[in-house]
């Protein structure tokens, strides 16, 4: 085989794979036009950390590892660095720190007779620190959702502002 024919070749194999391209190109923007904008990630300062601290209720429950939200916001000007870092930190790598992932489950007694368990109800008591990055993971999902109007009209749950008599309201008129 010549050198002449090697160069006609690959001219044949880069249009083959200009046209996939294209094609590929065509479908995405055909089939996941309507697809939601990509969700921006932003990192969180000291001041937005520590104004999720003073917002939580302040109860002497806790986790697992013994810290109540109230020495939380105690402690909110000395630990507040720190947690925005591993909170951030978090956030960028998509890895959630495993010490936050347990929690103490303790049954809650509903109603009925006491020695029935399936009158307890279980009540999963979590770490401090994970309640605080949940509300900021909370903060930057309802942002990006609100941001690009994401919500359609109709839906009530779980939006601010809105009810499940909203819902029904709706539904009958």
């Amino acid at each position: 085989m010549s050198i002449v024919d090697n160069i006609n070749k690959n001219k044949v194999n880069n249009e083959n794979n200009n046209a996939t391209v294209f094609t590929t190109q065509y479908y995405l923007e055909q089939n996941y036009a309507h697809l939601p904008p990509s969700l921006v990630i932003k990192t969180f300062s000291t001041k937005e950390i520590t104004s999720i601290i003073k917002a939580l209720k302040t109860k002497n429950s806790h986790g697992f590892d013994k810290i109540s939200v109230k020495l939380l916001k105690v402690s909110a000007t000395y630990i507040c660095s720190p947690l925005t870092h591993i909170c951030n930190k978090s956030i960028l790598s998509g890895i959630f720190p495993d010490c936050m992932k347990f929690s103490i489950v303790k049954p809650t007694y509903k109603n009925g007779n006491k020695m029935n368990p399936t009158n307890y109800r279980p009540i999963s008591l979590l770490t401090s620190f994970s309640k605080v990055f949940e509300k900021a993971l909370y903060i930057l999902v309802t942002e990006h959702l609100n941001t690009n109007n994401l919500p359609v009209g109709n839906q009530s749950g779980f939006r601010k502002g809105t009810a499940t008599e909203d819902a029904i309201f709706k539904f009958t008129n």
